[in-house]
């Protein structure tokens, strides 16, 4: 990074306006120059200024990051969300299956063929959801590399399996194969 320019525009005052150009979804370099905040002499940085800034500074490099970060963080969120919901169903479905299983026992349903259903259908969401909700917790602690690791061990079995096509990808236009 630069130590010093022209102007002396601090390091604080140059991180500012990085932080006004990432929030304001990376606008061009004369859009910037119109939204930044003054600077102590009350003037804001040409445009020019703002441009060799994103450049020295590798802004684009830097808001890349963290828009892969803040992706990673709202994945990671839905993934709670979604095992939340998963485990809320397991013990709704958990409640209706002792209900079911009561309601046997003190033969309250129509019939003893419309509890037992009652209770299987109950007892394979709780199943079912009991074990998505693991599943995506497990998927979402995973490292990259436990990841990797995985689908090259689902490649393998899929390729000895023969379950895996080969294909060719080709051009909509011309019909040619594409790299």
């Amino acid at each position: 990074m630069p130590a010093q320019n022209k102007h002396n525009y601090t390091e604080d005052y140059i991180e500012k306006c990085f932080q006004v150009w990432y929030s304001a979804d990376c606008p061009t370099a004369r859009h910037l120059s119109e939204i930044v905040p003054c600077y102590a002499d009350n003037n804001r940085p040409h445009s020019s200024t703002l441009l060799k800034w994103m450049r020295d500074y590798d802004w684009n490099s830097r808001a890349d990051l963290m828009n892969a970060r803040a992706v990673e963080i709202v994945n990671n969120e839905q993934i709670q969300l979604k095992a939340e919901v998963l485990k809320r169903q397991a013990s709704e479905a958990r409640a209706i299956a002792e209900k079911a299983k009561k309601a046997i026992l003190e033969g309250e349903f129509d019939s003893s063929a419309a509890a037992v259903a009652a209770y299987f259908r109950a007892a394979e969401q709780e199943r079912v959801s009991v074990g998505l909700s693991d599943s995506l917790l497990r998927i979402s602690r995973a490292t990259d590399e436990e990841l990797k690791g995985k689908i090259r061990e689902l490649m393998s079995r899929a390729a000895a399996a023969g379950d895996i096509i080969d294909a060719e990808v080709k051009d909509d236009d011309t019909g040619e194969a594409k790299e």
